[in-house]
């Protein structure tokens, strides 16, 4: 299948400072760095060379996500090179959603859990 045929997302979670797959001390990283890293390393597990959409999944914390040098940041230089084409975010908290809105710079959100046919 060409690779153009198909639409790849990831997400990078920032709940731990673990290396990518795993769970480490249970600190955040929310750093710029963390999230380049991240993306690269994904990459090249898949064997791909770029995400169609990457999602910011789930900080418990929205700020830090925000400040120049931390996540966001990070997966924009990602989209800047071209390894992301799309940057979104996948939480819960409609505040959180508000204020990655009002970056201008995220183009996917995804939230959960809020609507259900049977309540």
């Amino acid at each position: 299948i060409p690779r153009e045929d198909v639409i790849i997302t990831g997400r990078l979670c920032c709940h731990s400072s673990a290396e990518w797959g795993g769970y480490g001390d249970g600190r955040p990283d929310y750093s710029a760095e963390r999230a380049v890293a991240d993306v690269e390393d994904q990459l090249q597990l898949l064997g791909t060379d770029y995400f169609d959409g990457m999602l910011i999944h789930d900080p418990s914390e929205i700020e830090p996500t925000l400040e120049k040098g931390g996540t966001l940041d990070g997966v924009l230089q990602c989209k800047g090179r071209g390894l992301v084409h799309f940057v979104g975010y996948g939480m819960r908290p409609h505040d959180f959603h508000l204020k990655t809105i009002a970056t201008g710079d995220v183009d996917l959100l995804l939230c959960f859990n809020d609507y259900n046919l049977a309540r």
